[in-house]
């Protein structure tokens, strides 16, 4: 009994300490969360100031009647316009480094899909352009890896892997692999074949019926039979005195 109370009161203390950690680092993410956010109120902010005196620029030299193509108030100058797209082109936005978010993906994920869309990059691309600028992020646990590889799967082969609940990161692989060949072995042998049609036993149709031209067929004679039974052969003394 003793050892049996100690060893609820050790779980008990280990499920504390776990709930503990689990919420320092939830308050770590939402404090990071929250520096991104205001790092990304500043960016916007000064994107905003950079526009708004662009356009003030842009507006006093229309308004300057010696300046080239002021003539035409009526009309934006195309000047103007190729100033502004040089000046989003220019515009120096670096791609997020893993490293420098630590052990924070949540920003640097949030990071990384505002630079794909401000430059605009196509979803297909997205994956290896992230991929080049992952640096300093060995040691990371293998639970972390083999989620990580599971949570990209496809739906069809995510939920067999997780069934077999892989312990590295090789054996998931190993794993995906397998349930992916079976998969693709079943989807060849379950290809629908041409069905033949069902062809039902039907009775042979009847000739029709000629009563009303010839008549009714003729039927055998009742004594068809009996006259092969009484022939007899004669032999040659009775065939001579006949």
């Amino acid at each position: 009994m003793d050892t049996r109370g100690k060893t609820n009161a050790d779980f008990r203390m280990d499920v504390t300490e776990t709930l503990a950690r689990h919420n320092s680092h939830f308050d770590e993410l939402t404090l990071n969360f929250s520096r991104v956010n205001d790092a990304l109120q500043g960016v916007m902010a000064e994107l905003e100031a950079l526009r708004m005196a662009q356009s003030t620029c842009n507006h006093d030299r229309d308004d300057n009647p010696f300046a080239t193509g002021a003539h035409s108030h009526d009309r934006p100058s195309t000047s103007a316009q190729s100033q502004l797209e040089r000046s989003h082109t220019t515009l120096k936005l670096n791609f997020p480094t893993y490293a420098e978010e630590g052990d924070d993906p949540t920003g640097w994920i949030f990071k990384a899909e505002q630079y794909f869309e401000f430059q605009n990059i196509e979803a297909n691309r997205r994956v290896q352009l992230a991929s080049f600028h992952l640096t300093n992020v060995d040691g990371l646990p293998e639970n972390f890896l083999v989620g990580c590889f599971i949570a990209g799967l496809k739906d069809e082969i995510r939920l067999d892997v997780q069934v077999k609940q892989p312990r590295t990161l090789s054996e998931s692989i190993s794993v995906a692999h397998l349930i992916e060949e079976r998969n693709q072995f079943q989807k060849r042998t379950n290809t629908p074949i041409r069905q033949l049609p069902t062809t039902s036993y039907q009775a042979r149709p009847q000739q029709p019926s000629t009563v009303g031209l010839l008549g009714p067929p003729p039927k055998p004679s009742p004594n068809a039979g009996s006259y092969s039974e009484h022939v007899r052969r004669i032999t040659g003394q009775e065939a001579r005195e006949r």
